[in-house]
Formats: structure tokens, sequence, C-alpha cells
């Protein structure tokens, strides 16, 4: 009886030790997080932006380029197609790069290895 009291008086301490460890690195992951995802957003913002303003000067200068001939219309249409393809392939390209980690996995990783650790006490 006192061997079960005293594995749970030492589970108890791990425990309570542990706690402190845990909000410690719950609070890590969160600026992690954090960071990581001001960074993705100013990055895909500037990128996004510099790309439409390519994209619109290159389509300008396509139709300004024909506006006196016969393919006026064929180059302003070719020119709207070919945006409608890159927003599509872009679409698709951000989808498969904007999937992140889990979050919070190491602090779940280490719950469970803790878990683990009190079940092999017992």
């Amino acid at each position: 009886m006192f061997e079960t009291i005293d594995k749970a008086r030492q589970i108890a301490v791990i425990g309570l030790d542990r706690i402190v460890d845990y909000l410690e690195l719950l609070r890590i992951e969160i600026d992690i997080q954090r960071h990581d995802v001001s960074v993705r957003l100013l990055s895909l913002a500037a990128s996004l932006f510099f790309v439409l303003m390519a994209g619109f000067f290159l389509g300008l200068a396509i139709i300004v380029t024909y506006w006196d001939s016969s393919y006026r219309i064929v180059a302003a249409w070719s020119v709207a197609g070919v945006y409608i393809l890159l927003a599509l392939f872009a679409f698709w390209r951000a989808r498969q790069h904007l999937a992140a980690p889990p979050m919070f996995a190491t602090l779940k990783q280490e719950m469970q290895d803790d878990i683990k650790m009190l079940k092999d006490l017992l």
C-alpha cells in the first residue's frame, strides 16, 4: 500500500513539474505559429501585388502592340484567357504550398511521451 502511495506521489510531482514545461512550450509554439503566419501573409501579399502589376502591364503592352491591326480583339481575348489560366494555376499552387504543420504538434508529442512514461511507472 505504501508503494502505491509513493508511486502516486512521484507521479504527482512529475505531473506538476511538467505542467510548467507544457505552459512554456505552449507559449513558444504560439509565438512560432504567429511569426510563421505573419511571414507567410506578408510574402504572399507582396508576391500577389507584384505579380498582378506585372501581369497587368504585360497584358496592356500586348494589347497596345496589336491596337492598330486587325488582331486587336484576338489579342485582348488571348490576354484575358492567359490571365484566367494563370489565376487557376496560381490558386492550385497556393493550395499545395499553404499546408502548414499541425499546430501544437510538439506539445502533443511531449504530452503523449509523458503519459506513456506515467503508464510505465504504474
